[in-house]
């Protein structure tokens, strides 16, 4: 449908780096590109070549002086054979010139059948990216009446995670299904950010901004803020899954709320036992005890989008909530022994897939046991305390298997119980076994979720958004 041209100059190195992102970002779409490097001496190729091998996406390379350059554009726009009434089926050519420290002028491309732009590298190297990507995934729209487009403001480390998995497809890679993702900056222009866009998918917690103080309601940042009320006195472009659905996924009072329904629903479709964890809300310090619930860990309120909401303490004693030192209003979460194994459950479209990963040990632990902490504090994001060093050779291992228990067959009956319930295009949720109570857990749940280790998950990614 579309390739794509790079321009780089060779005495830049943020025009080197804003073309292997984009390049990158095109080989997930399924995009053929193409590199041209211009420099004044071709006598230092070597050590060109040697910097374009950097450059592993590309489907070729060419080098260029000023002079050269717009003869080896020509030859290389003329093997791109464009749509025509003979040939509909050709590639539409997106010359585009990565400008550095030396401007060559190529705007005679213009005249040529194909699309052009010039870009300077004035930002940081990954915005560039968006708005390079998002200038191709607006031009396959322009070229195709029947495509519908899907604006995408997250943040760019999460679009860049979720385009090397291909989840954010330039063109359309599903059979049958005419939808592209066109990532937008949230700082950008909202008059001609929301321009062609047929709906939004908006991760709203990267864009949350304040502490975890859920007193007041939820504060975003200025930019995502003038984006949303652009559109709503303006573009009117459809959210896909807007803030009112998402709102149990970042308030875990709402979220445990949640749960509780989900698993009395469950417990009568399910041919196992599921609970979901018993769960406390602590809004200031003496509003409550917690002790019914000890061992148990202590959260924010707030589940995500700061930093402070992956700040958690594993309570251990009783007098280990005096200690703990994770922000307030707190939700504290049983602590279910479940042998160190976690089941993490992703649903898109009609598709329910999962993989199993390590998690905390059991506890075998007693009030009066002076070698045992009142309270472990960690990052859920960066290390869990999977070994207890006073539990040192009597923890609980993996035991008996599960895997009988705990089917495919399960988790698709579970996730499709859980989806009735939570209206998300796209979500995930934790689920541990507690061998005890020969119980499925639910414990967590969570908005556009990496997928983790699933291979081949794109095409349900995309689906779900239809």
């Amino acid at each position: 449908m579309i390739e794509v041209i790079l321009i780089v100059d060779s005495s830049s190195a943020g025009s080197f780096d804003v073309a292997k992102l984009v390049s990158i970002y095109c080989y997930n779409s399924s995009i053929k590109c193409h590199l041209v490097c211009q420099t004044e001496s071709l006598e230092k190729s070597r050590d060109i070549l040697k910097a374009l091998s950097s450059i592993s996406k590309v489907c070729s390379l060419n080098l260029a002086t000023p002079v050269t350059l717009l003869g080896v554009l020509r030859a290389r726009c003329s093997n791109i054979r464009t749509p025509s009434q003979d040939h509909p089926e050709g590639n539409l050519a997106a010359v585009i010139n990565i400008v550095g420290r030396e401007r060559v002028d190529c705007r005679a491309v213009d005249s040529w059948d194909c699309s052009y732009i010039e870009y300077e590298v004035e930002k940081s190297h990954g915005e560039c990216m968006v708005d390079i990507v998002g200038w191709i995934g607006l031009l396959v729209k322009k070229h195709d009446p029947l495509i519908k487009a899907v604006g995408v403001i997250m943040s760019i480390k999460r679009i860049r995670k979720l385009s090397a998995k291909e989840f954010l497809p330039l063109v359309p890679v599903v059979p049958e299904l005419h939808v592209i993702f066109i990532p937008i900056r949230v700082d950008a222009e909202p008059k001609s950010a929301l321009k062609n866009l047929d709906a939004l998918l908006i991760k709203y917690s990267d864009f949350l901004v304040g502490s975890v103080d859920w007193t007041a309601s939820l504060q975003f940042s200025d930019q995502l803020q003038k984006i949303l009320e652009y559109n709503e006195q303006n573009s009117h472009v459809p959210y896909i899954d807007g803030l009112p659905t998402i709102h149990p996924v970042l308030d875990r009072k709402a979220m445990y709320q949640l749960l509780d329904t989900i698993s009395k629903d469950a417990r009568n479709k399910s041919a196992l036992p599921v609970r979901a964890a018993g769960w406390d809300l602590i809004e200031s310090t003496g509003t409550h005890s917690g002790k019914r619930l000890i061992p148990c860990i202590v959260k924010t309120r707030i589940a995500c989008g700061v930093s402070e909401s992956h700040h958690m303490g594993l309570i251990l004693k009783g007098d280990g909530l005096q200690e703990c030192d994770v922000p307030m209003p707190w939700v504290l979460q049983e602590y279910i022994n479940h042998r160190g194994m976690l089941w993490k459950v992703y649903v898109a479209h009609d598709s329910v897939m999962f993989e199993q990963r390590n998690s905390l040990p059991n506890i075998v632990t007693t009030e009066s046991d002076s070698s045992v902490p009142s309270c472990i504090e960690f990052d859920s994001l960066k290390s869990l305390p999977t070994r207890l060093p006073w539990l040192e050779g009597t923890q609980d291992t993996p035991g008996k298997s599960v895997s009988s228990i705990l089917t495919e067959s399960f988790f698709k009956r579970l996730g499709n119980i859980v989806r009735s319930h939570v209206k998300l295009s796209v979500f995930g949720f934790d689920v541990v076994f507690d061998y005890e109570a020969g119980e499925a857990v639910i414990i967590d749940l969570n908005y556009l979720p990496s997928f983790g280790n699933i291979d081949n998950a794109a095409p349900d990614f995309i689906k779900a958004f239809v």
